[in-house]
């Protein structure tokens, strides 16, 4: 499946609930998202069509968000996309660990729609086309 000229975002979560609210604010907003309930999905699909941002979230089950994260942040993909930690971990060595790793930013579930948007804006750009 191909990306449509929009931006692109893949959001990675296991929690439908978070995935139904992140979908309907960001279509709404003219972005073109995909999705992916595993890490190890999420790194098949990136492998084939790169995403300019990755929402992870870092409690998954099988592989970690930690751990994508580490297989993701390589030179090539850094020249074209970013990654937002998006997850409910408080614990400060985890958000650390993220940022430490390349993470853009780390927003905290249960998120603020607004806050969220405004992230996403400020790591892609204010234009919705590539």
């Amino acid at each position: 499946m191909s990306w449509s000229g929009k931006k692109r975002i893949l959001y990675v979560d296991d929690d439908n609930r978070d995935l139904k609210l992140v979908e309907e604010m960001l279509r709404s907003q003219g972005y073109d998202l995909r999705f992916s309930g595993s890490a190890e999905d999420a790194l098949k699909q990136i492998s084939t069509e790169l995403p300019e941002l990755v929402l992870l979230d870092i409690d998954m089950p099988g592989k970690s968000g930690l751990e994508v994260l580490k297989e993701l942040i390589t030179e090539q993909f850094l020249r074209s996309s970013s990654v937002v930690i998006l997850s409910g971990y408080r614990d400060g060595a985890k958000i650390k660990a993220a940022m430490e790793l390349g993470a853009t930013a780390y927003i905290q579930k249960p998120f603020d729609s607004e806050v969220l948007s405004g992230v996403i804006k400020a790591v892609l750009g204010n234009t919705l086309c590539s």
